[in-house]
Parts: C-alpha cells; sequence; structure tokens
C-alpha cells in the first residue's frame, strides 16, 4: 500500500526538469489511425513541454499494436498536426516496451550528444520509467504525467505498475546489473 502512494506521489508531482528530449511510451491506437485517449494526453503533455522550451525535440516509442499499426507513426502524425516540424520528432518503432524503449533512447540519445530526458506517460508509469531510462544509461531523467482523467481500469494499472515495477527491480538487483540511479532532485542541484 505505502508504494501505492509512492507511486501515486511521485507519478503526480515529480517535477520537471528541462531536457533536451522528451520520451513519449507509446499506447494503444485505435484501428481508424488515431491515438486512445490515454495516448492523447500523453502527446498532449509532450506538446506543453515542446512548447514551453522544456524539451526541444520529441521521441515517440511505441511499436506495431494488435490493430496493426505503428504507434510512433500515429504519434507522429499527431504532433505534426498540432504543429510540431517534423525534425524536431524522433521515431522510435521498436518500443515494444519500457525497458526497449529505454535502450534505444538512450542510443539515439548518444548519438545527438544529448544527456537529459523526460519521460512522458501515466502517471501510475511515470517512477518505473524514470528507473528504467537511468538503468538504461540515459544521465538525467525526470517525468511528467500526462493530464489525469480517471478510468475504470486505473485500480489494476497501480496494480500491474506495482508488481512491473518489482518484477524489475528483482530481476536486475538479482543480476547484479540494477545501478544507483540519481534522483530527480541531485540532478537539479547541479
Amino acid at each position: 500500500m505505502a508504494h501505492a502512494c509512492f507511486l501515486l506521489i511521485d507519478g503526480f508531482r515529480s517535477p520537471v526538469l528541462p531536457a533536451d528530449v522528451a520520451v513519449v511510451l507509446g499506447s494503444k491506437v485505435h484501428p481508424d489511425g488515431q491515438p486512445s485517449s490515454g495516448l492523447e494526453r500523453r502527446l498532449e503533455r509532450a506538446l506543453d513541454l515542446y512548447r514551453m522550451g522544456a524539451a526541444k525535440a520529441i521521441l515517440v516509442s511505441g511499436g506495431r499494436g494488435a490493430e496493426g499499426l505503428q504507434e510512433a507513426d500515429v504519434m507522429r502524425g499527431f504532433l505534426v498536426r498540432n504543429g510540431v516540424s517534423s525534425s524536431a520528432i524522433i521515431l522510435d518503432r521498436a518500443g515494444n516496451n519500457t525497458r526497449l524503449t529505454a535502450i534505444h533512447a538512450r542510443a539515439i540519445m548518444q548519438a545527438r550528444g544529448w544527456r537529459s530526458a523526460v519521460v512522458v506517460t501515466q502517471y501510475y508509469h511515470v517512477t518505473r520509467a524514470k528507473l528504467v531510462l537511468r538503468q538504461a544509461g540515459v544521465e538525467e531523467v525526470s517525468g511528467a504525467a500526462a493530464e489525469y482523467r480517471f478510468a475504470w481500469t486505473d485500480p489494476w494499472s497501480i496494480i500491474r505498475e506495482w508488481a512491473g515495477f518489482y518484477g524489475y527491480l528483482l530481476r536486475y538487483v538479482s543480476s547484479g546489473s540494477l545501478t544507483i540511479f540519481k534522483s530527480s532532485a541531485a540532478i537539479a542541484a547541479r
């Protein structure tokens, strides 16, 4: 229960730091090529960060969903329709889960000389997403939750995220590869 409270607090109140790139994690898209409401809220949050200058570019990450569409392409289309230049959008069409997105984001960031990222996802996923990006080697990570709107799936999503967080920790602690990660406060103090 305490960890669920931590997920909620960290997800809603995680300080957003200026970053080289906003990393938007993919989610369901509809068969008509439109993002689901949850994904649309993530994209709107990334759009806000970009317009405010808190992110210089936007990396959209998502693979081919059950509907047969590339999530990253749908996300790019949404951003372009809302005024983001194609040159400011980076596609990761193979980010089928949080870990793959983090690995790909790190490689893309290294190639461009970028060090900082703000990960954009739903509030209950922010904590693990930040951890996974740090573990992948992204130096500076903050999180930005999409606008909150209650969904009947939220309780299930929180339980699933709790299991995912501890599953991730167990896998990497037991392998000895989990590194100590920096808090957003420590990064901000630089």
